[in-house]
């Protein structure tokens, strides 16, 4: 349940762990072909990025810690003109979803396999 100005928001973990999602969710997949990280609604090539990437797990924690990770090394890469953004633990939603148990968000628990 929200909990304003929280640093962790269980709603989405919540959703995840509920029936009749979570017995029919087995694959997650996140499309960082093309990555917006800003402008508004409408899309503005000056506001995206390439990394030309498919992230896929059975774990929606995992990957959606794993795309930000990613996310973050491009945004501390000089000249991307890509503003900062909140480490892993400061995203409510994904210690939310640690806190209910929908996931791990902890890289020295997820494996990642690169598929080529």
């Amino acid at each position: 349940l929200i909990k304003p100005n929280s640093d962790q928001d269980t709603t989405i973990g919540e959703i995840l762990i509920s029936d009749p999602i979570k017995p029919k969710t087995v694959l997650h997949i996140s499309d960082g072909l093309i990555v917006k990280f800003a402008g508004g609604r409408e899309f503005d090539a000056s506001y995206a990025t390439t990394p030309g990437i498919l992230l896929a797990s059975t774990d929606p924690v995992a990957l959606d810690a794993m795309a930000l990770d990613r996310f973050e090394k491009l945004c501390a890469n000089p000249g991307t003109g890509i503003p900062p953004i909140p480490k892993i633990g400061n995203v409510p939603h994904i210690a939310g979803a640690v806190l209910v148990g929908a996931g791990n968000s902890d890289p020295t628990k997820i494996e990642i396999v690169n598929v080529k």
